[in-house]
């Protein structure tokens, strides 16, 4: 259960943010008492009465059927549905050095060792959204895309088997032994069914991409992740790669491309066509001009549907911005790994405190680091435990006590306040660009703590860039960030700026490049996706698929809207249903 949903469903999300902080999840609410709620900083006699009713009926409902609900998730739906063809990532990972360790080893160490590592793989996984499918042996195999599809699956089983394979050396030093792992990643369509006998089923997916990932996992030497031509094509402005060549896979007719996983990055602005947006930088110019002038900024808000090209913009305003002497700083709201500690804010203020644009990810924050901050002034030395809090700094052991006693109310009151004194400090010693993007994935407490942000660019020169789509807009469900917003609703490319960015990619036109164009309707990351992907007609390349089924899971099951839909999806934007074959 959606903690924040519930709490908005009463009429009280105002409390989503103690939640949140308190580690309150679904599984716990049944069990929440009044004194609890006092705890969380629940004054109102009104609302913690409402609060307990609620929780009573959770309650009642958990004692009346206490090993299953009455209503099924979609997960479960999909699981006992008829087999259906997906667009899905496949990941599986492998231990090496297993096979030598089994000989050496009696039974339980091997279990031991077999445990500890799934533990490490499958909340890697989990945490980045995808299904565990089975464990084989020593390997285990996961999807990202069914039976609950997202418009980034490949990217989230990327990142999960680099979380994994970072994950080797604490395994190593935890269990004693000479371990490491090894992954394949391959994109494609798959038949997602429940496979068995009538004695028993098991929902799972087969195709041509389960069996390239697993050999490519085969082909990879330990601490390697060996990707396909298709997981590269749709990624490749975002990672570091090797191109391997071609590799002989068992079941294919034909060698397959393979490319070396690295790591990630950000795509150069530079490597990149920005094309059109005259309007939108002659705003974002007139903002930096006034707030390097007056010494105060504004929330300029940028709201678009996806691929409509808000990243693309937002990386040239802070190229812009860095020519006129900012200092920037990004964050990025995730509907994955929340619980790591990786959320907007926590790696925006882990960047500021870094003092550097570097990847707000890389790098740890020291206490002597924090001490820095108080003895420069940059925040109260009385706020010093909420930076600890912020940044997942262990605190000295008497802050620890201090902030163990303090009520939920004090310390979001902190928190905010810490936020706000330590972006302002930062803005007055340079003007600041930050960029915290995609918003409609944040829950309440994001929120709280990205208005503590924009709380500070009233007074000091800080402009503060957010994103969002339409669908799952925080503003359009009544939240304002404070201070002076700047709102640019994105619309799609004009024909003219669609075909500049056409001729770069392609360098000449051509009828193939002319279908390309029509089928995006001035969508830019379709019209590049159609434009890059090798072929005589304009069908459309994994990513803009995963993008099409992510947007499907919305539609139901109703046959009259998916079964046509999950058939023609790469028909455009919009198209009719008249003739489109069930």
């Amino acid at each position: 259960m959606d903690v924040a949903e519930w709490l908005k469903g009463l009429g009280l999300d105002q409390y989503a943010p103690q939640f949140y902080d308190n580690h309150i999840t679904g599984d716990l609410l049944p069990n929440l008492t009044a004194d609890d709620l006092r705890d969380l900083g629940v004054s109102s006699v009104g609302h913690r009465r409402r609060l307990l009713d609620a929780i009573g009926l959770l309650r009642d409902k958990a004692s009346a059927d206490p090993l299953a609900s009455t209503e099924r998730s979609p997960v479960e739906q999909r699981e006992t549905a008829p087999g259906e063809r997906r667009q899905v990532t496949v990941l599986f990972v492998d231990l090496t050095g297993y096979t030598t360790l089994s000989k050496l080893l009696d039974a339980e160490e091997i279990e031991g060792i077999l445990t500890a590592f799934f533990e490490v793989a499958d909340a890697a996984i989990i945490e980045h959204g995808g299904t565990i499918d089975k464990h084989i042996g020593d390997c285990v195999m996961a999807v990202f895309g069914a039976p609950v599809a997202h418009d980034n699956d490949a990217e989230r089983a990327v990142l999960a088997a680099l979380g994994i394979r970072d994950s080797v050396p604490m395994l190593r030093q935890r269990l004693g032994r000479d371990i490491g792992v090894h992954a394949g990643i391959a994109s494609g369509e798959v038949l997602a069914s429940q496979v068995g006998s009538a004695r028993h089923k098991a929902y799972t997916v087969t195709g041509e991409s389960v069996n390239l990932a697993s050999r490519l996992t085969d082909h990879a030497r330990s601490g390697e992740v060996l990707l396909s031509s298709s997981v590269y094509r749709g990624l490749q402005d975002r990672l570091d790669c090797e191109d391997v060549g071609d590799i002989d896979v068992k079941g294919l007719v034909s060698p397959v491309r393979a490319w070396r996983l690295l790591g990630t990055r950000h795509a150069p602005v530079g490597n990149r066509a920005f094309v059109g947006r005259a309007s939108e930088l002659n705003q974002f110019a007139a903002a930096t001009t006034t707030c390097l002038e007056l010494g105060r900024g504004r929330v300029i808000y940028v709201r678009g549907e996806a691929g409509l090209g808000k990243t693309r913009l937002i990386e040239e305003f802070q190229h812009r911005a860095r020519r006129n002497g900012f200092t920037c700083h990004s964050g990025l709201v995730l509907d994955f790994g929340a619980g790591s500690g990786r959320d907007a804010v926590r790696a925006l203020i882990r960047s500021i405190v870094l003092a550097g644009d570097a990847e707000p990810s890389v790098g740890n924050v020291s206490p002597d680091s924090i001490g820095a901050l108080v003895d420069a002034g940059q925040i109260g030395a009385d706020h010093a435990i909420f930076l600890y809090d912020l940044l997942n700094v262990p605190p000295p052991i008497e802050l620890r006590a201090l902030y163990d006693a303090m009520d939920t109310g004090t310390r979001s009151r902190g928190v905010w306040t810490t936020i706000t004194q330590l972006v302002a400090s930062a803005a007055r010693a340079n003007a600041l660009l930050i960029v915290i993007e995609d918003l409609h994935w944040s829950d309440a407490s994001v929120l709280a703590r990205i208005s503590a942000v924009a709380e500070a660019t009233s007074d000091c020169p800080l402009l503060l860039v957010l994103t969002s789509r339409n669908i799952g807009d925080p503003m359009a469900r009544g939240w304002k960030p404070g201070g002076p917003i700047l709102t640019i609703d994105l619309a799609p490319l004009h024909h003219e700026e669609a075909l500049a960015l056409a001729r770069n990619v392609l360098g000449q036109m051509s009828p193939f490049a002319m279908s390309c164009l029509e089928r995006a309707a001035g969508n830019p990351l379709f019209l590049e996706q159609l434009l890059r992907n090798a072929g005589s007609t304009p069908t459309a390349p994994f990513r803009t698929r995963s993008r099409a089924w992510c947007r499907l899971e919305s539609t139901g099951s109703n046959p009259l809207t998916s079964r046509p839909c999950r058939r023609h999806p790469c028909s455009g934007s919009a198209f009719r249903l008249t003739g489109c074959a069930p």
